[in-house]
């Protein structure tokens, strides 16, 4: 298993997707080398869940320290 790390706008150049920064006002990011910290150290690890543990949690887990998601509070 490995990260790359890529240009969003490259990656998603013809999809509908943005980059949602909103939480940066009140939650703060974690540096740069901290967060690429976090991901590569998560590596291999499962328990993937739509409602408990999905890619929006593991996002903010490494950006922000954070466990949740928008779409379990909206749900």
């Amino acid at each position: 298993m490995q990260i790359e790390i890529r240009d969003f706008n490259g990656l998603l150049s013809s999809s509908i997707a943005y980059i949602n920064n909103s939480k940066d006002r009140i939650l703060h990011p974690l540096p740069r080398d901290e967060i690429l910290r976090r991901a590569h150290g998560a590596l291999g690890f499962g328990g993937y869940d739509l409602m408990m543990n999905n890619c929006e949690h593991f996002a903010h887990w490494c950006r922000l320290a954070n466990l949740f998601s928008l779409i379990f509070i909206f749900l």
